[in-house]
């Protein structure tokens, strides 16, 4: 009974281990890798231009690659056309083309990410808007606000309800 709760506790450190191990990945790529893509690179490998007949908008995209086959081998950096295409020799990296190369911080993340197999949060597409992009007032439903009761010597000046909102900024702010 001995050598099987032995077991039993090593499998259960193991798998606490590797799920630690893959939240951390996906964190990595959620908080790293996935801007540097969407600032980096998305200009020019998404859905709609897909330079190289490549798109990075997904997983499945990236492991499908471009004309010269799969840009990531996860759990592979060496053998990821991706990390060959980014890595700066001479100062100079294939990618981005005709811009400043990734730092070497932003290379190392995502070798790092490739290294711990690549990990994508399942559904996420790079790239596509969410309804939380469009938050801007011009897309919010109009709103008749509530005029100010403006009382005391400042309530002559006002004559309509613009008058009353300037009023009660000027008295706002003494």
């Amino acid at each position: 009974m001995r050598n099987s709760s032995r077991v039993l506790f090593t499998a259960t450190v193991l798998c606490l281990a590797v799920a630690r191990l893959a939240q951390a990945s996906e964190e990595l790529f959620s908080r790293t890798v996935a801007p540097v893509f969407e600032r980096r690179c998305l200009g020019c490998h998404n859905d709609s231009k897909r330079k190289g007949k490549f798109s990075m908008t997904s997983r499945d995209a990236l492991l499908k690659g471009g004309r010269k086959g799969p840009a990531v081998v996860p759990g592979n950096p060496a053998a990821s056309r991706l990390l060959q295409l980014l890595t700066a020799k001479d100062g100079k990296a294939s990618m981005p083309k005709n811009k400043e190369p990734l730092s070497e911080v932003e290379v190392d993340a995502v070798r790092e990410w490739v290294k711990a197999g690549a990990p994508w949060p399942e559904g996420l597409a790079l790239g596509e808007k969410s309804p939380a992009d469009f938050n801007w007032w011009s897309f919010k439903k109009l709103e008749r606000p509530v005029v100010p009761r403006i009382e005391g010597p400042g309530s002559a000046w006002v004559r309509n309800p613009i008058d009353a909102f300037i009023r009660a900024r000027l008295d706002a702010k003494g």
